[in-house]
């Protein structure tokens, strides 16, 4: 049987009501960056509510379609212009699904403590989860000799939590802390945990910054106050009694390939068994008559819904050995026996962006086979809006505040399947 979903929703659903205002975002799409930036500060004057008061936290982004030394000025220019308490941001793929700039200013009713971590602190674990093709530079020897019955888990590793000084102080009063909010690079998981681990009823959202290494000289370019770093991840506590952050995930373009499947066996990342098949065999069998969808690339083809409970989440399908039986799903959590999984296909290009009325932030994956244009207009007006809206092909942070948990559909996760579109309402 085959279904189409033109929008599949998770169950990570909640419901939601509309608040007054968390923050004011100014955006443009001037192809000057320059212009972009006058214009959005100019639009910030005369928009944000709070002329007199210098806004607790200050969220910037902007698309690399800007010449790279004029990126890595964005800082220092607007933490100079507004004086926030906090400044951060980062490079994104899109602004509102164009190329362009965003200012957001949050209300001061709303609390703030910033963050950072730095890269060199953080443990990666996405680099080490089995059943990846190894990366440029490794040796093969290094993956030679993997033996699948001594291998048991992927979200388990060792090293010490990681926790910035500047949430350990808010670690007594972990109740009050309404929302996280993150900009990262592509390795936020050590965080994630921590902050799942310390802030467990805390909502947790965020964006993983677009690779910049040919555009500012940068790995990732994220900011932070008046500076500009490389990598690891920058951040903010929100303190709000009337913040109530609830979200929902949305995964389009996306077929579903035969019936609901139960994992039997598997170990970490890897699915040994289905029903007590062989579980390449079973989606094997899925995919027979079956064709690869046509523009879309042969590693953004094929993927998985995981189910346990009311929880689910869709993870890729990184690779898969008939005679072993195994696949390998792109996830740094452990998957566990009796999970309801259910093959999926990509079918190409669901739909353009488009933005929503309602929801404080929208986050979407970007479409790699379907890069954004640069801007062509140099004179465009701001338009003034109170949502944060942004895409990454690096993929968007989500975490309901249900606990902490390393199954594949507990805790916070990174979501990187494309067009993906998270909306989180206040």
């Amino acid at each position: 049987m085959f279904k189409t979903l033109a929008s599949f929703p998770t169950k990570r659903k909640l419901t939601h009501q509309n608040v007054r205002a968390l923050w004011t975002t100014t955006t443009s799409t001037s192809s000057s960056l320059s212009k972009a930036l006058s214009s959005c500060l100019a639009a910030q004057e005369s928009a944000y509510p709070f002329p007199t008061i210098p806004s607790p936290l200050c969220v910037v982004l902007a698309s690399p379609h800007y010449p790279g030394d004029e990126l890595l000025q964005l800082p220092r220019i607007i933490s100079s212009s507004l004086h926030p308490s906090t400044l951060m941001g980062t490079v994104v793929d899109s602004i509102s699904g164009k190329p362009g700039l965003s200012i957001t200013l949050l209300h001061p009713e709303t609390k703030c403590v910033g963050f950072t971590v730095d890269e060199q602190d953080v443990r990666r674990v996405r680099s080490k989860a089995v059943g990846r093709w190894p990366e440029f530079g490794r040796k093969v020897s290094e993956a030679d000799g993997f033996d699948v019955k001594q291998f048991w888990s992927v979200s388990t590793g060792g090293g010490k939590g990681l926790l910035p000084d500047a949430l350990e102080e808010l670690k007594g009063d972990q109740e009050k802390v309404n929302m996280m909010l993150t900009f990262s690079d592509r390795e936020p998981h050590h965080l994630l945990q921590s902050l799942d681990e310390n802030f467990p009823t805390t909502s947790k959202i965020g964006l993983v910054g677009s690779m910049t290494p040919f555009i500012t000289g940068h790995p990732h370019t994220l900011f932070f106050n008046d500076r500009v770093l490389d990598g690891g991840v920058v951040g903010a506590a929100l303190i709000a009694p009337a913040l109530k952050p609830t979200s929902s995930v949305e995964f389009k373009g996306l077929q579903v390939l035969g019936e609901e499947l139960v994992i039997t066996s598997c170990r970490g990342n890897i699915i040994l068994s289905l029903d007590g098949s062989n579980a390449a065999k079973e989606l094997l069998s899925c995919l027979k008559g079956r064709e690869m969808s046509a523009g879309v690339d042969s590693d953004q083809q094929l993927f998985l819904k995981v189910s346990q409970g009311d929880d689910s989440t869709v993870y890729r399908i990184t690779g898969g050995d008939p005679s072993k039986g195994t696949l390998a799903v792109d996830t740094v959590k452990d998957l566990c026996l009796g999970m309801r999984v259910q093959f999926m296909q990509r079918i190409g290009r669901a739909e353009t962006f488009s933005l929503a009325s309602g929801p404080i932030v929208q986050f979407a994956v970007s479409d790699v086979s379907a890069p954004v244009s640069p801007p062509t207009t140099p004179d465009t007006d701001p338009t003034i809006s109170s949502i944060l809206c942004a895409g990454s092909e690096g993929g968007f942070v989500v975490g309901n505040g249900k606990g902490a948990g390393r199954s594949a559909v507990q805790g916070t996760l990174v979501c990187d399947v494309p067009e993906a579109e998270l909306k989180v309402w206040g």
